[in-house]
């Protein structure tokens, strides 16, 4: 992959290859994606207790790549059989430009899509002006203005866990190997179905469906259809 200058292309921190505490999957495992930048933390206003403080500065990066090459290159590294991957960060939403390409081409690979934000899936979808993010595309020697919502990310994503992590009603436990509580971080995160929710849009059927982490006894992904079960404490 060719590096780009740090404004140019999607920011990354690391990616991990084989990680149990990353989300549910038929086997355990998923690849993990940190992107570098969290605009909330380094204006000042953190996730106290967020445990990867060393991916908030984005002005770390000596240079980034392109989102299309970066979801290739995972494509061709990563087992053909077992393509599950979750993003993170940072804040990927900082980076909506890059990261839409991104998922997109992960999921023309044919991936599953976990993601976590800080932001509420609510905010987003009522069209909080703070979720728009302006950019340009050359079209011979004018450039057009497009309006990049978190919205249009949405489309490829599978299962998107949402809300600011809390330190006062943490429930992370990373040895516990459940593809839940060994990867979501407090009682107040939800963990949100997009995937059905795709799937009804294309039935005119406008509905997301997920639970608060301190509401559910377990989760898992169907083998074959990678349908989300939600398993609930009643």
């Amino acid at each position: 992959m060719n590096k780009l200058s740090p404004d140019k292309g999607i920011r990354l921190f690391d990616i991990k290859w084989k990680v149990e505490t990353a989300g549910p999957s038929p086997n355990g495992t998923r690849i993990e994606v940190f992107l570098l930048g969290c605009a909330k933390a380094q204006k000042g206003n953190p996730c106290k207790g967020c445990f990867n403080s060393i991916t908030w500065n984005k002005d770390k990066a000596k240079w980034s790549w392109d989102p299309i090459e970066l979801a290739d290159m995972i494509n061709d590294k990563c087992d053909p059989n077992h393509k599950y991957i979750t993003i993170g960060g940072g804040e990927p939403s900082d980076q909506l430009d890059n990261l839409l390409p991104f998922v997109k081409r992960l999921k023309e690979h044919g991936f599953h899509i976990m993601m976590y934000t800080w932001r509420k899936l609510k905010n987003v979808l009522d069209c909080n002006f703070e979720y728009i993010m302006p950019t340009y595309i050359d079209e011979g020697r004018y450039k057009h203005r497009i309006d990049l919502d978190f919205r249009d990310v949405l489309k490829y994503i599978d299962i998107l866990v949402d809300g600011e992590f809390i330190e006062e009603e943490c429930l992370y436990k990373q040895d516990l190997e459940d593809g839940m509580l060994n990867s979501i971080g407090s009682a107040n995160q939800i963990i949100w179905d997009i995937k059905e929710a795709n799937e009804n849009q294309k039935r005119n059927v406008k509905s997301f469906f997920g639970f608060r982490l301190d509401e559910l006894a377990g989760l898992y992904i169907k083998p074959k259809t990678n349908d989300l079960v939600y398993i609930t404490k009643e």
